[in-house]
């Protein structure tokens, strides 16, 4: 779930800047463990390096590494809010969701309009029972996302806070309607919103259509919490399955 926001952020904050080891310039075809070790004990690894190893992350579906390399990175870059909303977004998937509470809260303290954080932040308050504070987060991320869409800072993604919102708020009945106007290709997130109203039908659809159009994530659906109450069903499992390499 919302690896538009990731994606999207990633090519907003991304630098030239180039991670060197000892031995020369770090190959991007090394394996995430390598490029893991190499970004915690190499202190030249920046913010580029740091980008490039989420995407892998994502696509190896490898949280507890994700929780590493950020652990690593808050440390290193004290101001950066992409990491600590990252090293939150591991917890969330996780279901750590007390220890993802306080890294979005610190990411937001950093980017007061950062929609994704503050929408991940109610969902996990939601999942603690806090739910007056989960309310008040989700309508805090549909009013800044207006904001930001109406002041034209439409980063690829933001479009979707709105409906996750409605849901979290029990609305499904608006983020239906959201979902029957929009025409974007943002297949994943639409498997997410159905997930999320716990419609397996529509989620496998949408999945198959993310998979179909290029999605590359796989190995990350099986980790996504927001997926795992499907991890039984045999129409997921051969889905996922059928694309695995």
């Amino acid at each position: 779930m919302y690896c538009k926001y990731i994606i999207s952020f990633i090519s907003l904050l991304i630098t030239c800047g180039i991670c060197y080891a000892q031995g020369g310039l770090v190959s991007r075809n090394l394996i995430l463990n390598e490029r893991v070790e190499n970004f915690i004990a190499n202190n030249n690894c920046n913010e580029d390096e740091l980008f490039n190893l989420v995407q892998l992350i994502q696509r190896e579906g490898d949280l507890n590494q994700g929780v590493r390399v950020m652990n690593v990175a808050v440390q290193r870059f004290p101001h950066n809010y992409f990491a600590y909303y990252m090293r939150g977004f591991y917890y969330k998937n996780l279901e750590e969701y007390e220890k993802a509470v306080t890294d979005f809260s610190m990411s937001i303290s950093l980017e007061p309009r950062y929609a994704a954080a503050i929408l991940d932040r109610g969902e996990c308050l939601l999942s603690l029972n806090r739910q007056e504070d989960a309310c008040s987060d989700f309508m805090y991320a549909i009013t800044e996302s207006e904001k930001l869409i109406s002041e034209g800072l439409k980063y690829n993604g933001i479009e979707f806070t709105k409906p996750f919102a409605y849901i979290g708020l029990g609305k499904f009945a608006e983020a239906k309607e959201w979902i029957l106007e929009y025409n974007g290709e943002d297949y994943y997130d639409v498997a997410c919103l159905y997930s999320k109203m716990r419609d397996s039908s529509n989620t496998i659809k949408y999945l198959r259509m993310a998979l179909d159009n290029g999605y590359a994530n796989v190995k990350f659906i099986r980790a996504d919490n927001c997926m795992k109450w499907l991890a039984d069903k045999e129409d997921f499992k051969m889905l996922i399955n059928e694309y695995q390499h």
